[in-house]
């Protein structure tokens, strides 16, 4: 337990956490990002080397890898359709959450729709994904044909795509593993997240890892979330945590 204890701790990437949570600039993201922005910002070296010292810019490059995944290369969806402990106890906190089966239910960043597709066999038929792999999108269509005949799926990136949703779009958002991690903190992220949320946000999230550490609470405390749930680990073995936020 104490390995646990120490990748927990608020002390965990101390600094990084500060800067992605208190020091940035998201009054600048639409000023900056625009349709062209995957072509723009990796065209030259010197834009690449910008965008590592000014950490604060906004930027999409961190989705690139995804958008660009294919059968063949590390983002293959292959990958991305097994269930393991750690996803079947987030499918069972969303369902918990979300007894109403009718009530709209988002995924972000769903890749290839498992816990979406979990959620269809136990009955919810008002179901979103986004995901900007396009792979991905086709993958769920072989994988699983009664899903992606049925969910509401945007291929494109999560930031365009929350931008767009009005207000209480979704009783529940949920989001597994590296995704809101990867997501530059330039984007306000955790804003729009609860904007759309009406009721609970559900997240399996590595609290101190991946590119962009945050003090999640902290963030989603101050746009009315606050934790009904907290298991950390959410299983043996993981560094992950279950985190659950309500609309108070």
């Amino acid at each position: 337990m104490s390995q646990y204890i120490s990748i927990h701790s608020l002390r965990k990437r101390l600094f990084s956490r500060f800067k992605n949570t208190f020091l940035q600039a998201p009054w600048l993201w639409n000023l900056v990002i625009n349709p062209e922005s995957f072509a723009t910002q990796h065209s030259t070296r010197l834009n690449r080397l910008f965008l590592k010292l000014a950490w604060f810019w906004p930027r999409l490059a961190d989705a690139e890898q995804w958008r660009d995944a294919t059968s063949d290369n590390h983002r293959d969806p292959g990958l991305f359709v097994k269930i393991d402990t750690v996803g079947k106890l987030f499918v069972d906190e969303v369902c918990a959450v979300t007894p109403d089966t009718t009530s709209p239910v988002v995924d972000i960043c769903c890749n290839c729709g498992r816990f979406l597709n979990q959620l269809r066999e136990r009955g919810y038929t008002n179901l979103h994904g986004v995901d900007i792999s396009r792979a991905a999108y086709e993958h769920m269509g072989t994988v699983f044909p009664e899903l992606a005949a049925m969910v509401r799926f945007d291929v494109g990136t999560l930031q365009e795509y929350l931008e767009k949703q009005p207000d209480y779009a979704f009783s529940t958002t949920m989001s597994h593993g590296a995704t809101l991690e990867i997501i530059h903190p330039s984007f306000p992220l955790i804003r729009h997240i609860c904007r759309v949320t009406r009721d609970n946000v559900v997240l399996i999230l590595h609290e101190a890892g991946h590119s962009y550490p945050r003090f999640w609470e902290w963030e989603f405390n101050k746009y009315g979330f606050y934790l009904s749930k907290a298991q950390r680990p959410a299983a043996p073995d993981t560094p992950n945590s279950l985190l659950v936020f309500k609309r108070q």
